[in-house]
Order: C-alpha cells, then sequence, then structure tokens
C-alpha cells in the first residue's frame, strides 16, 4: 500500500493530505499522509469478490442483499473515520473502479472527480434495478461485482466523510 500510495502522490501532484484507495477482491486498503510518505495504512477485511460471494449473490441483487452490502460495509469502515485526516481527499488509480464509472458514464479517458452525490444518483438506480426496473432503463449494468463496487464506495464515502473521489485513469 506504500508503493501504491506514492505512485498516486507522484501522479496527483496535489497539496495536502490525501487518501489512496485500493479495493480489491480480497482487500479494501486506504493509505493517507500529508507527504511523500503514507503515515496511516488501513486494512479492512472485505473485498469485492467476498461481498459478492457472500451478500450479493443475485442477479441483479435483491433490495434485501443491499441492505445486507450496506451492513458488512459500515461494520467495516465506521471505526476508521477518525484515523484519516479530516480534510484528505479522496483518490484512486484502481482500474477496477475505472472500469465501473465507465459503465455509468462517468469517465471517459482523462482523470475524474466524482462526488458523493452523482454516488447517490447510481445507487438509487441500482436501487430501483434491485426493486425491479430493468436494467436497460434503471442505467445500471446487473452484475453483482458493480453492485458491490457501488455499495462499498457509497459507504466508504459516507462514513468516512469524504465528499468526493478522484478516479486516475489508467495510464
Amino acid at each position: 500500500m506504500h508503493t501504491l500510495y506514492r505512485s498516486v502522490r507522484e501522479r496527483w501532484a496535489q497539496h495536502g493530505p490525501i487518501a489512496v484507495l485500493h479495493l480489491g477482491d480480497d482487500v479494501m486498503a486506504l493509505a493517507s499522509g500529508r507527504s511523500d510518505q503514507a503515515e496511516v495504512v488501513l486494512t479492512f477485511s472485505l473485498g469485492l469478490r467476498q461481498l459478492v460471494a457472500e451478500v450479493l449473490t443475485h442477479t441483479p441483487p435483491t433490495p434485501l442483499q443491499l441492505e445486507l452490502a450496506i451492513e458488512t460495509v459500515e461494520e467495516q469502515v465506521m471505526p476508521a473515520h477518525t484515523a484519516l485526516p479530516p480534510d484528505a481527499a479522496l483518490v484512486t488509480q484502481d482500474a477496477c473502479l475505472w472500469q465501473w464509472a465507465q459503465a455509468m458514464g462517468w469517465c471517459v479517458d482523462v482523470d475524474q472527480e466524482l462526488s458523493l452525490a452523482t454516488l447517490e444518483e447510481g445507487f438509487n438506480l441500482l436501487v430501483a434495478h434491485a426493486q425491479g426496473r430493468p436494467a436497460s432503463v434503471a442505467g445500471v449494468p446487473s452484475d453483482p461485482r458493480f453492485a458491490a463496487t457501488l455499495v462499498v464506495l457509497r459507504e466508504l464515502m459516507h462514513h468516512l466523510h469524504f465528499k468526493r473521489i478522484t478516479l486516475l485513469a489508467p495510464a
């Protein structure tokens, strides 16, 4: 995670504290700091594969599964809310998050900032799909991994008080 943090810090030359998100199949991690070295590294024993295998088992996920996914993510991230600088900018260069945002039409080929409000809109579409609206009308993929990514990102941003995330385009 320290290497990923340094890579993002070099590439995204914003001043001030950053929190670099890695959302993997088996683990989620955040590395945060104000300089070239991460000062805090948080690792969560939750990944996309686990969330899909254990909670979001239907395609599309059911409303109850979405609620259980939210609870699962909250249990992981809520205790970390005091560990990060309150003014840190959330940044990721994870390809899975870039592809997820492209599926929603939110990213083209340059770095993209997404607000929490945008994620809420996407989550509302996901809920409508879970409640029976066809994917073509709801505007979201039916894939449970897509749902897992959206739920994790939404809950992480809510509970760790991030207003936006910057998705760095794949190099």
